[in-house]
C-alpha cells in the first residue's frame, strides 16, 4: 500500500528506481543532496530508507512539502531580484549568481522529483542525467561567480590560475555529461563538488586577508554550507543522531549560504561605490592641488614675466654704453616734469651739453678710448648732479641734465658751472690722461610752451655757446639773462 501511494503521489518509476539498495552508494558521495531526496519521497519511500535514519525520527505530515515551497519561492525570489538588479547595473558578479542559483535549483529539482513530476517529462535518458547536468552548471557558475565576485584576475592572479584549471575541468565534465555513465559521473562530480567547496573557502579566506571588498561575507556563506554537507555527512554515517537540525542541514545551509552571497553582492556593490566615491574625492582633491599648483607657477611665471618686461622697459630706456637714461625715456620724463611745474608752479631748468674736442678722441686714440671717456663722463655728470636730477644721454657726446623744483636760475647756472669744472679735470684711461671741454646751454620751462620746446630751446643755447668759443655755457634767448657766461675757454691740448 505504502508502495502504491508512493509511485502515485510524488514521483515516477526512474526517480524510486535512484533509492533502491543497488544505487546507495551514490546518495553517500554526493552526501549533500541526500537529506532533499527523503523529504521528497512519500511514506512508502521513506520506510525503504529508514536504516538510513535514526531510530524514532519521523517527520510531521506535509512538512516537506511546507519546506520545499519555502525553500524554492525563496530561492525563486532571490533569482528574480538578483535578475532585475543586474539588468539595472550590468554587473557581471550578478548574473553569474543568477546562473548559480539557478542550476542549484536545478540541481534540487532533479533530487527531490519536482521537476519530473512538474518541469520536464518524465523519461529514462533524461531522468537520469538531469542531475550531473545540473550540479555541473552549478559548480561552474559557483566557480565564474567567484573569480568575477573577488576579481581574481587582477587582486588573486595565483588562486585565478587554479580556479581557472578547475573551470576547464568542469567544462569538460560537461561536455561529457551526456555520455559518461551516470553512476561514475556522480562519483566524480561529488568528489570535485567537496574539492570544489574547499577550493572557494580557501580562495575566500586568502581574500578576507588582503581585505578584498566583501570577502569576509562571502567566505562565511561557503563555510556554511560546508558546515552544513557536514553536519549531513555525519548524519548520514551514523555519527550523528537523526533530528530535524541534522536532517535538513543542507537545506537550510545551502539557504542561508544564497541569503548570503546575495548580501555580499550588496556589501560589495556599497564596497565599490564607496571606493570610487573615495578615488572620486581623491581625484578631486589632487586636481584641485594641482590647480593650485598650477595657479601658484601661472603667477611666479607672470610676475617674472612683469619683471623681466620691466627690465626689457628700463633697458630700453637706458643707454647700453653708459647706463644713462636715452632720448625715449629723457622725453617721458621731461613731459612729465614740465607737467608737473606747471601744476605746481615751479621752476623747472634743462641742461644740455655737447663735449668740444671729442671727435680728435676718436680718431687719435680709437673707439674704445672714446667710449671709456663717454662713460667717465657719464659718472662725473651723476655726481655733480643733484638725487633728484635726471642725466640722460642724447646720443654721441650729447648729455642732458633735466632739474625740477630749482630754486633760480642762478642755481642753475651754478650746477652747470660745477660740471664744467668736473669736465674740465684730466680723464685718465689706462697709461694715457686726457682733456676735453664742454658747451652748455640752459633753458627753463618759464620761457616754453612744452618738453619739446624746452629741449629745443636749450639745444639752441648750447649751440650758441658753442659758436661763442667752447667750454661755456649759455641761457635760452627768451630768458632775460640770456647772454653767454665766462670767457670761452679753449681746449687743452690732448
Amino acid at each position: 500500500m505504502h508502495h502504491a501511494s508512493s509511485r502515485s503521489a510524488c514521483q515516477p518509476e526512474p526517480v524510486r528506481a535512484v533509492v533502491r539498495p543497488g544505487a546507495g552508494f551514490v546518495w553517500r558521495l554526493l552526501g549533500l543532496l541526500l537529506l532533499l531526496t527523503l523529504l521528497a519521497l512519500p511514506a512508502g519511500g521513506q520506510a525503504a530508507l529508514a536504516p538510513l535514519l535514526a531510530e524514532g525520527h519521523t517527520f510531521a505530515p506535509g512538512t516537506a512539502t511546507v519546506l520545499l515551497a519555502l525553500y524554492f519561492g525563496m530561492l525563486l525570489g532571490l533569482i528574480g531580484y538578483n535578475l532585475l538588479l543586474y539588468l539595472a547595473l550590468g554587473e557581471r558578479s550578478i548574473l553569474f549568481y543568477v546562473l548559480y542559483a539557478a542550476s542549484f535549483a536545478g540541481a534540487m529539482l532533479g533530487v527531490t522529483g519536482l521537476g519530473n513530476q512538474y518541469l520536464w517529462p518524465a523519461g529514462e535518458a533524461w531522468d537520469s542525467r538531469a542531475l550531473p547536468v545540473f550540479i555541473t552548471l552549478a559548480n561552474i557558475c559557483a566557480l565564474l561567480f567567484s573569480r568575477s565576485f573577488l576579481d581574481t584576475p587582477r587582486q588573486m592572479p595565483r588562486w585565478d590560475h587554479l580556479l581557472t584549471l578547475d573551470l576547464a575541468i568542469l567544462l569538460a565534465i560537461a561536455l561529457g555529461s551526456l555520455l559518461l555513465p551516470v553512476e561514475a559521473l556522480l562519483q566524480g562530480l561529488a568528489l570535485l563538488s567537496a574539492g570544489n567547496l574547499l577550493l572557494l573557502s580557501l580562495c575566500g579566506l586568502d581574500a578576507t586577508l588582503q581585505r578584498v571588498p566583501a570577502a569576509r561575507i562571502f567566505l562565511a556563506a561557503w563555510l556554511l554550507l560546508q558546515c552544513a554537507a557536514v553536519l549531513l555527512a555525519l548524519r548520514i554515517t551514523g555519527l550523528l543522531p537523526a533530528n530535524p537540525l541534522t536532517s535538513n542541514a543542507l537545506l537550510l545551509g545551502s539557504a542561508l549560504q544564497m541569503l548570503l552571497l546575495s548580501f555580499a553582492l550588496a556589501a560589495r556593490l556599497n564596497a565599490l561605490k564607496r571606493e570610487r566615491s573615495a578615488a572620486q574625492a581623491q581625484s578631486l582633491q589632487a586636481l584641485q592641488e594641482q590647480e593650485q599648483i598650477l595657479e601658484r607657477r601661472v603667477a611666479e611665471r607672470t610676475e617674472a614675466l612683469a619683471a623681466a618686461n620691466a627690465r626689457l622697459r628700463e633697458l630700453a630706456m637706458r643707454d647700453p654704453l653708459t647706463g644713462l637714461a636715452n632720448r625715449m625715456a629723457l622725453r617721458q620724463h621731461l613731459e612729465l616734469a614740465w607737467q608737473r611745474a606747471r601744476r605746481r608752479n615751479e621752476l623747472l631748468a634743462l641742461i644740455m651739453l655737447d663735449l668740444d674736442e671729442f671727435k680728435p678722441v676718436n680718431d687719435c686714440h680709437g673707439h674704445e678710448v672714446g667710449d671709456q671717456l663717454l662713460i667717465e663722463v657719464a659718472r662725473r655728470l651723476q655726481a655733480s648732479a643733484r638725487a633728484t636730477d635726471l642725466v640722460a644721454r642724447l646720443g654721441g657726446d650729447e648729455f642732458v641734465l633735466v632739474c625740477e623744483s630749482i630754486g633760480s636760475p642762478q642755481q642753475a647756472q651754478a650746477l652747470a658751472a660745477r660740471i664744467l669744472d668736473a669736465l674740465s679735470q684730466p680723464f685718465r684711461l689706462g697709461e694715457q690722461s686726457i682733456r676735453i671741454g664742454a658747451s652748455i646751454g640752459i633753458s627753463f620751462g618759464e620761457d616754453c610752451g612744452t618738453g619739446n620746446d624746452l629741449l629745443r630751446e636749450a639745444d639752441q643755447a648750447m649751440y650758441r655757446a658753442k659758436a661763442a668759443g667752447r667750454n661755456c655755457m649759455h641761457l635760452g634767448r627768451q630768458h632775460p639773462e640770456g647772454q653767454a657766461q665766462g670767457e670761452p675757454t679753449p681746449p687743452d691740448e690732448l
